[in-house]
């Protein structure tokens, strides 16, 4: 910094210098990392590796099986934000589309957080979703809970329910028409059974008609000898004859 320069403005020099680096660190910090290849960050050191290895291997299965992601990501002190919005903002650099969830819990505040995609949502019935989060919030806030063992069980509490509803969702899907809608179908089954017996009815009536008819019919019409006594058979037979006068 040249030394020309008069005191104030050093001094609002290096205010301004400082204040963009605090900055940058600020932003640097609340910048999402990158998704871990083995779906967990751990940077307060929560469980060990063996468990660690052990979770990863089962998140990755269960991926495979449900097409969800999951994530789980622990911090040692969260700086002008909470583990919601934390949770959010690697949900949202995370998982691209789809169904997922991201776990999140802050060491020093023991604040956690769940947050799910706008696919979770729209894949799984809601109520099952509520009430599978509310079940993890709660054993994680159980007294005397060690987070080491806490957060790897409910993170397999999580998939279990998953599954469950997973299977759940697939039987319903090989059912041909579910609901309200299974009960129109068989209507115009039925309804489509009772036109082709009508029309079959119809059918053969007509065709029997015309078989009626063609017996009817079947003898031309000839002209026969004038016949005395009987009009149409029977009596005698005469021809006329006439004689020149």
């Amino acid at each position: 910094m040249p030394s020309s320069l008069p005191i104030h403005l050093r001094l609002l020099l290096c205010c301004l210098c400082f204040t963009h680096a605090a900055s940058s660190a600020l932003a640097q910090q609340d910048a999402p990392p990158p998704a871990p290849p083995d779906f967990i960050l751990d940077d307060a050191r929560v469980v060990s590796d063996d468990v660690r290895a052990a979770l990863s291997a089962e998140i990755k299965e269960f991926h495979a099986a449900t097409g969800c992601q999951l994530f789980v990501a622990t911090t040692t002190f969260l700086q002008n934000t909470t583990a919601r919005d934390r949770a959010d903002k690697l949900n949202e650099a995370w998982i691209k589309g789809g169904p997922g969830v991201v776990i999140v819990y802050d060491r020093a505040s023991a604040a956690h957080a769940v947050s799910p995609t706008d696919g979770m949502w729209a894949r799984y019935p809601t109520p099952s979703l509520v009430e599978t989060f509310r079940e993890i919030t709660n054993k994680l806030r159980e007294e005397n809970a060690k987070i080491a063992e806490s957060l790897p069980q409910t993170t397999r509490l999580l998939m279990s329910r998953v599954v469950q509803m997973e299977k759940i969702q697939q039987r319903q899907n090989q059912i041909l028409v579910p609901g309200r809608e299974r009960w129109l179908a068989i209507l115009f089954v039925v309804a489509l059974s009772f036109g082709i017996f009508a029309l079959s009815f119809i059918k053969e009536r007509v065709r029997k008609n015309d078989a009626i008819k063609a017996v009817q019919f079947f003898f031309p019409e000839v002209e026969a000898v004038k016949r005395y006594g009987a009009q149409y058979g029977g009596g005698v037979i005469a021809e006329l004859s006439f004689e020149k006068k």
